[in-house]
């Protein structure tokens, strides 16, 4: 009777084991698309903060957003107090790249940049999930890539930018992106079909609502044109081929990303519907591919939704 017992009670523990199982296989893909959509909240809400930082800017600023510019000594926005900055293209000192959006709004995030000598070595103090998706998990520029869920980080720049005078960049890391066709000072670099009247130069201009300003990406900006390549492979280098727009195209929310218009509004975009955005003021809807069109889209692609976008 007792091993009967025994027998018994094995027979309703593999019975109860299983049971578990069966429930966990049902309930996982649930749990992870629970996740998933935890995380796309939180990058929409993280970008309508950046939304109100961009506002406050532009509000400080006429309406125009951040460009190219040049450095002045003691302009501790890049380097630690007393550093003596060196001689570059801008007459007062070194000139920045349009991209390097990150350092002049950094005190629109509720705190100050800070310098510290460890060691003899300036250190940047500094936070950056701000900066970042939910959904990525690393950066690209240290050799390692995972995929959409790659965002960039500074460390190359800080190198190229003399290192000690920059420290500002050695840490610096995240996911998000501005269009650099919208700024306040004009380059030829990335000049398109327009050349410089390709840029928008502030948020006073029509169809804001339409002109991508800032969102998930897999660098820190970039100029797309309309010409650029549709990507065939989801898994790809950043920096490989097809032209900047495709640093944009990441399957990082169901083939879909999270964009800051320049209204300053949140919204989700199919990949595809990501050519039909005006990213420069002359851009030509007649020359983007069609995403209603199977052939004219990789296969990884074509099933990406066409999201209400409310204009």
């Amino acid at each position: 009777m007792e091993k009967q017992r025994r027998g018994f009670t094995l027979i309703e523990l593999l019975v109860v084991i299983a049971i578990i199982a069966l429930l966990m296989s049902i309930l996982a893909p649930a749990l992870t698309k629970v996740r998933e959509q935890a995380k796309n909240a939180l990058c929409m809400s993280r970008l309508h903060q950046w939304g109100a930082i961009f506002s406050m800017y532009a509000d400080d600023n006429d309406g125009q957003l951040i460009g190219w510019h040049c450095l002045n000594t003691g302009d501790e926005t890049y380097a630690p107090p007393g550093v003596v900055l060196d001689s570059g293209p801008c007459e007062s000192g070194p000139g920045f790249h349009e991209h390097c959006w990150v350092p002049r709004l950094h005190h629109f995030y509720g705190e100050e940049l800070e310098y510290k000598q460890v060691g003899g070595d300036w250190v940047c103090q500094a936070k950056w999930d701000f900066c970042m998706c939910p959904s990525t998990h690393t950066t690209w520029a240290d050799g390692e890539f995972g995929g959409p869920m790659t965002g960039w980080d500074f460390e190359w720049l800080h190198d190229m930018a003399g290192g000690e005078y920059y420290p500002y960049y050695a840490n610096a890391l995240g996911s998000y992106a501005k269009n650099s066709w919208v700024s306040a000072t004009q380059n030829e670099h990335g000049a398109a079909d327009c050349g410089l009247a390709s840029y928008w130069k502030s948020t006073r201009v029509r169809g804001i609502g339409r002109i991508p300003l800032f969102g998930d990406s897999s660098m820190m900006g970039g100029f797309p044109n309309v010409h650029d390549g549709v990507p065939q492979e989801r898994f790809r280098m950043p920096m490989e081929g097809g032209g900047e727009l495709c640093r944009w195209v990441q399957d990082r929310h169901g083939l879909t990303i999270n964009l800051v218009f320049l209204d300053f509004t949140v919204r989700k975009v199919g990949l595809k519907q990501l050519w039909q955005l005006y990213w420069q003021s002359c851009w030509d809807l007649t020359a983007a591919p069609d995403p209603r069109d199977p052939e004219q889209w990789p296969s990884w692609l074509w099933p990406a939704p066409m999201v209400e976008l409310g204009f």
